[in-house]
């Protein structure tokens, strides 16, 4: 088990993660304030025409069941970012790292831990509330209006986060797949510069030492693999046959 001073822990407040929790400028945290709100007046409504008692218990059984939600969905956070991870190869890493865009992914891996964080923080304010509003007490009321704010707030919060970590892990894959498209562009043309390498230096063995009988067939060679490749057009053929000809000094 991971100390509390871990790296990603630590990460949350380098980078000011933890700020995106009451950054009134994202959509989260304005539906959350506006849930939240909602929730207080429909609570005072409910308290009015059914009492406080009956509230109180109404309130007990939601943040059960919410509490119960929450530990599955912990799960699919896990699991989506076990997905994520698997996805992206050491080489796409090293891709971003000299392009200098790793950050924007280590953010979003960031931010699953950091909703992960959020979610455990509420699973354990659930049953605390559960248990302090089951307390007859005069301030219970006032406690379990406080809680339902909160847990509202951060329930929201946690939905509404969870639906833009989503949209970006699309971008992710989508991102990942450009980079794996070009590293096997970059791959190609750099197996094929070597080839060109690799040709011109065998022809410069051999045919140092061929005769002009040696030297023609090889290019009948080239002409006649030309003429007899299915993969080009009659068109390709014709500009391959030009490269052919320019190459033996013929044009």
């Amino acid at each position: 088990m991971k100390k509390i001073d871990d790296e990603s822990f630590s990460a949350i407040f380098k980078t000011n993660k933890f700020k995106e929790l009451y950054d009134f400028g994202t959509v989260e945290v304005r539906a959350a304030i506006i849930v939240s709100i909602i929730s207080i007046a429909v609570s005072t409504l409910y308290i009015k025409v059914n009492g406080i008692n009956e509230y109180v218990s109404f309130v007990g059984t939601v943040f059960w069941n919410i509490g119960i939600a929450l530990i599955g969905f912990l799960g699919f956070v896990v699991t989506g970012l076990a997905i994520l991870t698997g996805s992206i190869s050491g080489k796409i890493v090293n891709y971003m790292k000299k392009r200098n865009v790793y950050d924007c992914l280590y953010g979003i891996l960031l931010s699953f831990y950091f909703i992960g964080f959020l979610i455990a923080i509420q699973i354990i304010i659930t049953f605390l509330a559960e248990i302090i509003i089951n307390i007859k007490l005069n301030a219970v009321f006032y406690l379990s209006v406080l809680f339902v704010f909160l847990m509202v707030y951060l329930f929201v919060f946690i939905i509404f986060y969870s639906v833009g970590l989503i949209g970006n892990c699309v971008s992710v894959f989508s991102i990942t797949s450009d980079i794996e498209n070009n590293l096997n562009q970059e791959e190609e043309k750099e197996r094929e510069l070597y080839n060109s390498y690799r040709i011109i230096a065998l022809e410069n063995i051999i045919l140092k030492s061929a005769n002009m009988k040696e030297y023609d067939a090889y290019e009948k060679k080239i002409d006649e693999l030309i003429k007899k490749d299915s993969r080009t057009s009659e068109l390709q053929k014709d500009k391959l046959i030009k490269f052919k000809k320019k190459h033996f000094d013929k044009e």
